[in-house]
């Protein structure tokens, strides 16, 4: 296996050494009755991005924070 360039070793020991920061709020996400986005929490009911139902269709989890959606 190639050695990463030092770039993508850089970000990557960054996010590993960031990781145990994100655990309780990946706890409080996954527990809560509804979702909410961002930083600043905000409810699915008041920013609706996604549709009330998916499915059959095609999404894309896009690998930002715990994937609790």
């Amino acid at each position: 296996m190639s050695e990463l360039p030092e770039h993508v070793a850089t970000n990557r020991a960054y996010w590993d050494a960031m990781a145990a920061d994100w655990v309780e709020r990946g706890r409080r996400n996954w527990a809560a009755t509804q979702m909410s986005w961002g930083t600043w929490a905000v409810p699915q009911a008041e920013l609706p991005l996604l549709p009330d139902e998916v499915a059959g269709l095609d999404v894309i989890e896009l690998g930002c924070g715990t994937a609790y959606f």
